[in-house]
C-alpha cells in the first residue's frame, strides 16, 4: 500500500458499505467518584470516611492532624488520612460509598489511589513497606460488626512514599445480601508498638467502577477499483456504546501481514463531527496497486471514555473482497 489517507471522509464513490459483524468487549466505566471535597454531605450517617474499629467516626469536614484519622485539605485537594489508633493493633478504616451508584445484578469493583507514609522519619528504614488490605464491608456501625465480603478482599504491599492505584476484586452487587442493604469500602493495616500514629495512608479518588460486556462497534467495509487500475478500501465504524461520553476516537490502519507495528493511527478529538455523524467515523485506503488487491488491510477502531481507550475487534478487508468497478476517477 502506498498511501493511507482521508480519515473521517465519507466516500463519494459508489460503494455500498455492508456490515461484517459486531463484537462484545468487556468495558469498565466509572459511575461515581469520591474526592473527599470539604463541601460534601457531612451528616453523621453519610460521613464520607472514618474508622470503625475504635468507636469513633469522623465527618468529611473534620480536622485532622498528624496522628488523627480524618479528612485533610491541602490547597485545593482534600483526602482521607488514616493512621493507626492503637500502637499494637492498627485498625480498619471505611470509606462510605454512594449506594445509588450500584445496580442490582451488575458487576463492580472499587478503585482508590493510596499512598503510604510514616510520620516520623526515624522509622523510615524500620517500616519501608506496609501490608495493606482493601475490600468491601457491609458494616454500617462504628465497631467491628458486619460481614467483610472476603471474596472482594485483596492484600497489597505498599512501598514507603509510593502512590499506587489499587482495587478490590470484582463483585456482583446484591443489596439484599448486605446488612441494612449497604456496602462500603474498607482498608486495614497493623499498627506498631513503637508508638501511635507512626504509619499512615492517604486515600483519594475512590471510584465505583461498573464492569460489563458491551458491543462497542458495528464495523463494516467495502472496496473497489478504478478504471485507471488502482483500488480503494473503505472502513466504517458505527459506535454503539457510550456515544455521549466519548472524548476522542480513531482507527489503527495497517497491512494485516505486517501487523500493528506498521500501523497508521488516525485520531480525532473533534466531538462535534462525531456527534454530527451519530457516532460513525470513516477511513479510506487509496491508491492500492493492482498487485496488492488480494492483500488484507486491517482496521482497529477505538474510542476514549474517562481517559481509557476502548478498542473494537480488528476487521480485515482487501480490494478483491469488494471487487467493485468504480469507473473512471472524477466521474
Amino acid at each position: 500500500m502506498k498511501k493511507l489517507l482521508c480519515f473521517l471522509v465519507v466516500l463519494s464513490m459508489v460503494l455500498t458499505v455492508f456490515s461484517i459483524t459486531s463484537f462484545a468487549t468487556t468495558v469498565e466505566k466509572t459511575v461515581w467518584t469520591q474526592g473527599f471535597e470539604a463541601d460534601a454531605d457531612v451528616g453523621l450517617n453519610n460521613c464520607k470516611a472514618g474508622t470503625y474499629a475504635n468507636g469513633a467516626r469522623y465527618h468529611a469536614n473534620g480536622s485532622a492532624w498528624t496522628k488523627q484519622t480524618g479528612i485533610k485539605t491541602e490547597g485545593n485537594n482534600s483526602y482521607f488520612y488514616a493512621t493507626h489508633f492503637n500502637a499494637n493493633y492498627g485498625g480498619r478504616y471505611k470509606v462510605y460509598l454512594d449506594q445509588s451508584a450500584f445496580e442490582a445484578g451488575e458487576t463492580f469493583k472499587v478503585v482508590a489511589t493510596v499512598k503510604y507514609i510514616v510520620n516520623d522519619t526515624s522509622y523510615e528504614s524500620t517500616f519501608p513497606t506496609l501490608p495493606l488490605t482493601m475490600g468491601m464491608t457491609d458494616s454500617t456501625g462504628i465497631d467491628h460488626s458486619g460481614t467483610v465480603a472476603t471474596d472482594t478482599k485483596i492484600d497489597y504491599t505498599m512501598n514507603l512514599n509510593e502512590t499506587k492505584t489499587i482495587e478490590t476484586e470484582t463483585f456482583v452487587y446484591n443489596k439484599s445480601n448486605y446488612a441494612d442493604e449497604e456496602i462500603n469500602l474498607y482498608f486495614s493495616f497493623s499498627g506498631t508498638s513503637s508508638g501511635n500514629g507512626i504509619k499512615a495512608i492517604i486515600v483519594d479518588d475512590v471510584k465505583i467502577v461498573k464492569i460489563s460486556d458491551e458491543t462497542i462497534f458495528n464495523t463494516s467495509a467495502d472496496a473497489g477499483y478504478y478504471e485507471e487500475g488502482d483500488g480503494v478500501i473503505a472502513f466504517n465504524a458505527e459506535t454503539l456504546y457510550g456515544k455521549d461520553d466519548v472524548t476522542a476516537y480513531g482507527m489503527y490502519i495497517y497491512r494485516n501481514d505486517l501487523g500493528e507495528s506498521e500501523k497508521v493511527e488516525l485520531k480525532s478529538a473533534d466531538i462535534s463531527v462525531f456527534k454530527a455523524n451519530d457516532g460513525q467515523f470513516f477511513a479510506t485506503v487509496t491508491n492500492v496497486p493492482a498487485e496488492y488487491f488480494g492483500e488484507k488491510v486491517a482496521c482497529k477502531p477505538y474510542i476514549v471514555i474517562d481517559g481509557k481507550t476502548i478498542f473494537g475487534e480488528v476487521l480485515t478487508y482487501s480490494v478483491n473482497d469488494g471487487n467493485k468497478y468504480l469507473g473512471a476517477k472524477g466521474e
